[in-house]
């Protein structure tokens, strides 16, 4: 929908699912209309070509991969000019038969081809003209074209053509490859990539201003500072990037290259944000790019009880923003004042008996920033640990939700008291069996393909996890922690919204066996089969268990066939009774899937143990320390975007 607003006139590719390859060739389907957008409608409609086979030149003809060149001398012992010209045309009359018009594109390059230009052109230049020198017995014409040309050829042929409106989603190339493990797949990059992004869009909104107050002094240090992020930025999206499809080594280097660029731009927005605050004496500041580890060396000044830190909070987004500011403390009690002078409402948790988190609500208006004032008070920390389990069991709640834990600390209720509607909900870690392959088929588990060993999973932790349960004026918070996971739920006193974070230690497998580890929420709801995922984070698309719209799927992965990408979020809602809608909201791209009643699961993290083969050349074999966020908005359906646009 966004390539036909911006003004594309056409959109090809070449990787659909396999079963729907064979019913659009046998069909003559290989062509559409696609309406992007269903808010859109037809203002998002873009001609879609579907490339026979693939993007790369047809079978015989990767001339410098090694396949027969064209010898066109009849005086050579090899010649072959008839033969190789009669092959071509071959396959090129036996596409023409899956289209709809007389015109036919056959795609000349692929993965790393052209390196040696000269000897494909040259090969090309003698079927072409071969080819068109005996037009008469084959029939056809050849010539060098372009996307543009072959899309104003077929428009002139003035058919009408199908409208499809759902996607491509999910791929497979075979009854057991299904392509959507790397929706997952080095999730740490992922989540790298996401945060990374928000600074560059911070630093670039920023600098349009600041360099109007700073004058062109700041301009050259700082804009190359952007640029160093741009291009490494620019780097992680390439399609074996951010999508997690790359040697191990190549994760590490993108990552490197976007920490480097980070530093710069964070230190450029240091100074653009002292330059607003004091445009003529700049005032020094520095950012916390650790606090995933809960370090942050500007708040060590706190020790000093006379010494007071200023906090700059910026908005990047387009309209006003009201959000919570967590930070880590190295003392028990601060205080907090906005650039009026008027206290500001916070909390300080204890994490442990030398670290302490300080949280307080922040209001930004759009496209700006506002300064806060922190300061060591004399008073006691806000909120302990509770150190026992209540009766009834643990309960957070606000003027939103209620939300009731059982002694685990584990979700067991939700309360939406605006509704004054609840639903029965848990939440689980699982994890599926990577295959390694079968006798029958011999499709692995990888980077690309998911293909779990058993449709049915196993829990992913075990035994009661070691419980810590505090409540506050701002947050009331559950911390879980099993050996591989520590999950920590949040409420905070103004969110209409539960928050859960999730840290995952690396996935063992001293049992030589793979995992991909899920979260699944099991709500007593009535979903009927039916969940739905966002689309680019545009809006969301539906999705039906062991269904496709355009055609009629033949199930051979009931789990791995069900998993859609998910970038933004997913939900399920309820079809029957209350009509409540649970939607889950992600920090990075992930996938998710219904695969029972009531049920949303998304995946985590994975870890595999021999190669997908599709060109990775390696298990996916990441062993890193993850921690990621997600946020479940509980409301009704026409309330819930209301509230998951603003938390997304």
């Amino acid at each position: 929908s966004m390539f036909a607003r911006m003004g594309f006139d056409a959109f090809f590719f070449a990787r659909i699912d396999y079963q729907d390859y064979a019913i659009r060739t046998q069909q003559k389907r290989m062509e559409m209309i696609w309406r992007g957008s269903q808010s859109l409608g037809a203002a998002s409609d873009m001609f879609t070509s579907v490339i026979a086979s693939s993007y790369c030149p047809p079978q015989g003809f990767l001339f410098e991969w090694g396949d027969e060149p064209v010898m066109d001398d009849p005086r050579l012992e090899n010649y072959n000019m008839k033969a190789r010209a009669d092959d071509f045309v071959a396959q090129a009359k036996q596409r023409a038969t899956w289209y709809r018009t007389n015109q036919v594109l056959v795609p000349f390059g692929c993965d790393f081809m052209f390196q040696n230009a000269n000897m494909m052109f040259k090969n090309m230049d003698k079927l072409i003209a071969y080819i068109n020198a005996n037009r008469a017995s084959y029939g056809v014409r050849a010539f060098y074209s372009t996307p543009s040309l072959y899309t104003d050829a077929v428009h002139r042929a003035n058919l009408t053509w199908e409208v499809k409106t759902d996607d491509f989603f999910p791929y497979a190339d075979g009854p057991h490859a299904f392509w959507t493990g790397y929706f997952t797949s080095r999730i740490a990059i992922k989540g790298y990539v996401r945060t990374r992004n928000a600074i560059l869009q911070a630093v670039e909104s920023l600098y349009t201003t600041t360099t109007k107050i700073g004058g062109h002094k700041l301009a050259p240090d700082a804009y190359a500072a952007i640029e160093d992020l741009r291009e490494s930025m620019g780097l992680a999206q390439h399609h074996d990037a951010v999508s997690g499809t790359e040697k191990q080594h190549v994760a590490d280097d993108y990552a490197k290259q976007l920490s480097e660029g980070s530093v710069l731009s964070e230190n450029a927005l240091a100074t653009m944000v002292g330059t607003l605050i004091n445009p003529s004496s700049p005032l020094a500041f520095r950012s916390c790019p650790l606090l995933n580890e809960s370090i942050c060396p500007s708040t060590d000044a706190l020790r000093n009880p006379k010494t007071s830190i200023s906090v700059v909070a910026y908005n990047a987004l387009a309209w006003k923003r009201v959000s919570y500011v967590t930070l880590p403390v190295p003392v028990p009690s601060v205080s907090v004042k906005d650039s009026t002078g008027a206290n500001v409402a916070s909390q300080v948790i204890k994490v442990n008996d030398t670290l302490y988190e300080l949280v307080f609500p922040v209001t930004l208006p759009a496209l700006g920033f506002a300064t806060y004032f922190v300061q060591p008070t004399a008073a006691s920390v806000d909120s302990d640990p509770v150190p026992e389990a209540p009766a009834a069991g643990y309960v957070l709640q606000n003027q939103y939700l209620s939300v009731t834990l059982d002694d685990t600390g584990g979700i067991v209720g939700v309360y939406d008291k605006v509704l004054s509607e609840g639903v029965s909900i848990k939440q689980e870690y699982a994890f599926y069996q990577s295959s390694v392959g079968t006798p029958q088929d011999s499709q692995a588990s990888g980077a690309y393909i998911f293909r779990p060993a058993q449709n049915s999973s196993f829990p992913y932790v075990s035994g009661t996890p070691q419980v810590s349960f505090s409540q506050g004026t701002q947050v009331s918070e559950m911390k879980r922690i099993w050996p591989q996971v520590t999950q920590i739920i949040r409420l905070y006193a103004d969110s209409a919204y539960l928050e859960i974070t999730h840290t995952l230690q690396p996935i063992n497998i001293a049992d030589q066996i793979g995992k991909e580890v899920v979260t699944r929420l099991t709500a007593n709801i009535t979903t009927g089969g039916t969940w739905y995922t966002d689309a680019q984070g545009i809006e969301f698309q539906k999705r039906q268990y062991n269904f496709r719209p355009s055609w009629k799927l033949e199930v051979t992965e009931p789990v791995a066939g069900n998993y859609y990408p998910t970038n933004m979020g997913a939900y399920i809602k309820d079809t029957k009774g209350t009509g409540l809608q649970v939607t889950l909201l992600t920090d990075r791209s992930r996938s998710s899937a219904s695969l029972g009643e009531g049920q949303l699961e998304s995946m985590l993290y994975r870890r595999c143990l021999v190669d997908d083969s599709r060109g990775v050349g390696e298990p996916l074999n990441e062993t890193y320390v993850v921690t990621m966020r997600e946020w479940l908005v509980f409301s009704s359906p026409s309330k819930s975007s209301s509230l998951y646009r603003p938390a997304s």
